[in-house]
């Protein structure tokens, strides 16, 4: 572990987390694996970490630049492995939404997903290192004590190296804001496809 963090805080390699509120989440979305709102709790908070990463690489255009944006503009990809699990589809869902989507200036920095496993024939090892950044946001995100190995040492070391960036918490508040403009949306969708049928029905 000491070795591993060294060579972590040495190089060109951050820690970005993202997290949301559970409990908070489930009261929009009851079901484990498919909801309308934000897909499931894997997907959920995907999302946020894709977009930090995108944002993370720099270069950031002004707000009144992002309308003008497109494909065919010179950017550089960031490419993300993603460990195997029962939530790969709805993992590729978000990524995909996520580049379609105008709203996001750093839509064109999202590149190819890869899914793999840690170990095995065609195993991907830096998921390892991605499975200790996850350990220690979520120790640092809850304050939890120490145990046999102290986890405070591996986050500090690395937050000294300038190698942590600080965790987004999507909370209750944010969620609950979020749910209802994702509904009005839904509802003004649902009214204008109405208008649409009414019109050529005439």
């Amino acid at each position: 572990m000491d070795q591993l963090a060294d060579l972590l805080a040495g190089r060109e390699l951050w820690l970005v987390s993202y997290a949301i509120d559970g409990v908070a989440y489930k009261k929009f979305a009851r079901r484990p694996k498919r909801n309308e709102f934000l897909g499931n709790r894997y997907a959920a908070p995907l999302g946020g970490v894709v977009g930090q990463v995108c944002e993370a690489m720099g270069n950031t255009p002004e707000p009144d630049d992002w309308e003008v944006l497109t494909v065919g503009d010179d950017w550089e990809q960031c490419a993300f492995f993603i460990e195997s699990s029962d939530y790969d589809a709805s993992a590729s869902e978000t990524i995909a939404g996520m580049r379609a989507d105008r709203q996001l200036w750093y839509r064109n920095r999202i590149g190819k997903e890869k899914f793999g496993s840690k170990s095995g024939p065609g195993a991907i090892p830096l998921l390892q290192v991605a499975d200790l950044g996850a350990y220690l946001a979520a120790k640092h995100r809850a304050n939890s004590p120490e145990g046999r190995i102290s986890w405070r040492t591996y986050y500090d070391k690395l937050r000294s190296a300038g190698r942590v960036c600080p965790t987004v918490l999507a909370d209750a508040v944010s969620l609950r804001k979020f749910y209802e403009m994702n509904e009005e949306i839904k509802k003004e969708r649902a009214e204008k496809l109405l208008r649409l049928r009414r019109d050529n029905g005439r």
